[in-house]
């Protein structure tokens, strides 16, 4: 069968998806919002796409069209309207809470008002209203005009809580379920709408699972805990998980019970021992042993016996779409699978809940982390072994998913795509050929901007996939982001992109279609989003007929700086998008073709942009580098400005997707006339300072090279990873006049260990290694590498003054850190100050480094020359002791003085003696001490 369906490509940057634009399911009507300067406050426009009819409206919010196309409702000052599209009639409704459109063959109004616990209907045809009082909660049916009402009345001089079913076309009202004891939890329906199961708990901690169909006058008892149905000291779990399988026969739930630990008069004894043979330390499951136990349990509705999914140290492999707001366990009609563990490996996070991140990834210190795979028969929990040490290579589950049938399942081992037929048990390879990985890692060079090489991250399994029925396969991106059609049957791959994203330097992003299965059909449409090309740093919208991939179609022409979104009307063939960069206002366009656009509106900003300029230059290794300089307002070339650097890892702003930054996330530095400098870096393995060094000195001498620049004023700054960067920065340089660190580690030696705790002092020791610290090895494989990428060793080489932060309730980057590069730098004479901030990760000011007051004075002294604050001038406990304001400028003190270390120091002939030894490396990577002569 030839296959053939469209597929957009939408080239955008930044995939910003914002809900300030629509369009009507006919068609017929636009709207979009812009803020009015003359006004002062935000406007939406409306209008027709056939005609002339215009209108506009302010200051509202939770804009919708009506399923018929015919209104507009939209919440005003705690009020709802009703705008007649076409006309300027308007409908008011005051006091709404919230509201939803319900659409039947007529269409019904839901809303709440602020005035106690009433729900109101009203038929928005026929404009006659029904409410209900006592009301709770409620809850409406996927695909039909039916509404569910938790209600809580007084009968009989006590409170009952019931459960209606109300058939909003008709106001035929079922009380389906009722009880004195019970509370509703958990919901969910059947694919096919047709069964409702629900959750009850009771304050006695026990729980019920009941069934309802849709047809029938009363709710059934499927599952009750007093009844003892399953092992004693097992219940259900009602706050975790409730799901149909796909067909609705079955049942998935969760059932919980107390960890069985045996009495040991040796236990403290054990406790306090750690092991080298500890699949999992003890400082890990003294805390877990204590919590509670959840597996996985399928229940046939029909035989209503229960069936274990999961095992001891089994879980299941969750799936990577969602559904009613939580993560849907894979299952076919009748099996899931499991990844089985050998030991006890599982970890928890603060919550309770498993870590996956955690778990696996111990993936390179831990064997038992390979997990078995399963497939597990729903009906009666035979197990049968799919993949033995599965391999494991990043800090998620290994990808094993089934297809929409059921009866093949894809997985991802050995660099490859498999499929497994569960009828024969034949495994075949159907990626054969291709010759990019199916791995974010190296891509065509050494050097990858934004990425580390060793992080291995399965782009098939994490980012959307689709499945496709009428040809049956699988479309896959791989590490270009190419989009490839892998055949169940074992047929030819087929790239569906042509390799444009290779070709071009796009980087595709599927989007996910509107059905949760990620199912296509010959015919349908799906979305593919993709960032700017790094070659040309343009984005446009192309089209893509999938079965000819040399056929690629210009809809927006390439040249949108920044972002491109767009939404098309459900039931015709008009599009409504926003094209905008940083430079230049946002447009809200329409139209049924691209390149035919009207425009809605040409969007006013809250702020005028700044001028900005890509700076591209080599560094001494004759990389190219990208950058993007912001410019103070009213810029005069003839002048000298201090400037600011400022850089993370995968901000690149030309790779990353802009040709330009938007200015509001670098507003302070720019308003207090800074110029600013963000270059791009290029991160290579095992040598992460170095690739920081490399791109930042380089850029800030080229940048020198401008008038325009004070060379002597240069400042750097960055919080969390960049924060590690400018520690390291400073101590390879003295071209700077100042630095600012937040958060940032300083060194790898003792962060391996430490790096990226919770509150529970749970850590993931791999972080340095295969996450942002980008080392690739461990600590005693190279550890001339992990000191020559420690800051805390290059102390006494750091010429300028240092403002650093780190709050004390850091779990991600551990206090210590900071407080290691503090004392570093104290010890060497160094001026240096850590604001000690009693916060988190977040709370040392990692997401806004210039909001800091502390900071901004930093910089105005070393940079702008203007007058020392007494916190940067005298010792902390003299401010206390004289009652001064930390922030008021000192009139005595012009500039902060040397510090406590004394000029002289004197030694021990011991020590002398040690000081004559100089320590170096030798060609295995160990240190070694030289006697010098």
């Amino acid at each position: 069968m030839k296959y053939c369906f469209i597929i957009i490509l939408c080239f955008i940057g930044g995939l910003s998806m914002a809900q300030d634009y629509g369009v009507s399911d006919d068609g017929n009507y636009v709207f979009a919002e812009y803020y009015s300067k003359n006004q002062g406050n935000n406007l939406v426009a409306i209008r027709s796409t056939s005609g002339s009819w215009y209108t506009e409206v302010t200051n509202v919010n939770s804009l919708k069209f009506s399923v018929d196309s015919k209104s507009l409702l939209y919440m005003q000052k705690g009020n709802l309207y009703i705008l007649k599209l076409g006309s300027n009639c308007l409908d008011s409704i005051l006091s709404v809470e919230r509201y939803e459109v319900v659409n039947g063959k007529q269409q019904f109004l839901i809303f709440s008002q602020n005035e106690g616990s009433k729900l109101n209907i009203k038929n928005l045809n026929t404009k006659q209203s029904f409410s209900f009082s006592e009301v709770e909660s409620y809850f409406t049916h996927p695909t039909q005009p039916i509404l569910f009402i938790k209600r809580l009345r007084q009968i009989s001089g006590s409170n009952a809580q019931e459960l209606l079913q109300v058939n909003i076309e008709s106001m035929k009202t079922k009380l389906i379920w009722t009880s004195k004891e019970e509370t509703i939890g958990l919901f969910t329906f059947s694919e096919s709408g047709k069964h409702l199961a629900f959750f009850t708990s009771t304050r006695r901690n026990t729980s019920k699972i009941w069934g309802h169909l849709i047809d029938r006058e009363k709710a059934y008892e499927l599952i009750n805990d007093s009844n003892n149905i399953f092992s004693p000291g097992y219940r259900l779990n009602s706050s975790k998980l409730l799901q149909f399988v796909p067909n609705g026969n079955r049942l998935l739930f969760y059932v919980i019970s107390d960890r069985k630990i045996p009495e040991n008069p040796y236990r403290r004894d054990i406790e306090e021992l750690v092991s080298y043979l500890d699949p999992k330390p003890n400082y890990y499951w003294r805390s877990d042993i204590k919590r509670k136990l959840n597996q996985l349990v399928s229940m046939d509705l029909k035989k209503r016996i229960p069936v274990f999914i999961e095992q001891e140290n089994d879980l299941a492999i969750g799936s990577p779409f969602y559904k009613d707001g939580g993560k849907v366990t894979v299952v076919s009609n009748d099996f899931a699978l499991t990844c089985h563990f050998e030991k006890e490996v599982l970890l928890y996070n603060e919550r309770g809940s498993i870590s996956i991140a955690y778990t696996m990834n111990e993936y390179n210190f831990n064997k038992y982390v390979s997990p078995n795979i399963y497939l597990v028969n729903l009906s009666d929990g035979r197990r049968r072994l799919i993949k033995k040490n599965a391999q494991v290579k990043s800090n998620s589950l290994p990808f094993y998913e089934f297809d929409p049938t059921g009866k093949v399942i894809v997985y991802y081992d050995s660099e490859h795509y498999y499929s497994y037929d569960i009828n024969t048990g034949i495994s075949k390879k159907i990626s054969s050929g291709i010759e990019s990985k199916f791995i974010v890692g190296d891509r065509s060079s050494k050097q990858v901007s934004g990425l580390q090489s060793t992080y291995y991250n399965l782009v098939g399994g994490l980012q959307p996939h689709f499945w496709l029925i009428d040809d049956p396969s699988i479309l896959i991106q791989d590490s270009y982001s190419d989009i490839w059609k892998l055949s169940l049957n074992g047929k030819t791959p087929v790239c569906v992109t042509n390799g444009q994203a290779k070709k071009l330097g796009f980087t595709f992003v599927l989007q996910q279609p509107h059905n949760k299965r990620y199912v296509l059909y010959n015919g349908d449409q799906i979305l593919i989003s993709a960032l700017f090309s790094k070659f040309s740093k343009y984005s446009g919208i192309y089209q893509l007929t999938i079965s000819n991939p040399s056929k690629l179609k210009i809809l927006i022409s390439p040249g949108i700086d920044q972002d491109v979104s767009f939404k098309k009307a459900k039931n015709s063939e008009t599009y409504v998008w926003k094209t905008f960069n940083t430079m230049e206002p946002p447009t809200v366009s329409w139209g049924n073709e691209f390149e035919k656009r009207r425009i809605i509106v040409k969007k006013v900003r809250h702020y005028d942009p700044v001028k900005q300029e890509i700076l591209i230059w080599k560094d001494s290794t004759g990389e190219e580098h990208e950058g993007v300089i912001l410019f103070p307002k009213d810029f005069n070339p003839d002048k000298k400005y201090p400037t600011l650097i400022t850089y993370y890892s995968s901000i690149s702003p030309v790779l990353g997707g802009t040709k330009y930054l938007d200015y509001s996330e670098y507003k302070t530095e720019v308003d207090l006339g800074y110029i600013l400098f963000v270059p791009e870096i290029k991160f290579v393995v095992g040598v992460t300072g170095a690739s920081v060094t490399n791109a930042v000195i380089s850029g800030a001498n080229e940048l020198m090279k401008r008038s325009y620049i004070n060379s002597k004023r240069i400042g750097i700054l960055g919080g969390s990873f960049a924060g590690y960067q400018t520690n390291y920065i400073i101590g390879s340089t003295n071209i700077f006049a100042a630095a600012y660190s937040v958060a940032g580690n300083s060194n790898f030696t003792s962060s391996i260990g430490l790096e990226h705790m919770d509150s529970e002092q749970r850590i993931n020791s791999t972080a340095t290694i295969n996450g942002q610290g980008n080392m690739g090895i461990t600590l005693w494989q190279r550890p001339d590498l992990y000191l020559a990428n420690s800051p805390v060793f290059y102390a006494d080489k750091v010429s300028c003054p240092v403002l650093l932060s780190h709050g004390r309730q850091d779990f991600r980057v551990p206090f210590q850190q900071g407080m290691e590069f503090y004392k570093a730098l104290q010890a060497n004479g160094k001026k240096v100050w850590l604001d000690a901030t009693n916060s988190g990760h977040a709370g040392a000011g990692v997401g806004s480094v210039m909001s800091s007051k502390r900071a901004q004075q930093f910089f105005g002294h070393y940079l702008k020359d203007e007058p020392a604050p007494y916190w940067m001038t005298r010792p902390s406990l003299e401010l206390l002791e004289k009652g001064l304001n930390p922030y008021d400028y000192d009139p005595e003190i012009k500039t902060p003085s040397e510090g406590i270390i004394p000029k002289e120091k004197s030694y021990a002939p011991q020590v002398e003696e040690l000081l004559r030894h100089r320590t170096t490396i030798d060609k295995n990577g160990r240190i070694v001490d030289v006697k010098s002569n």
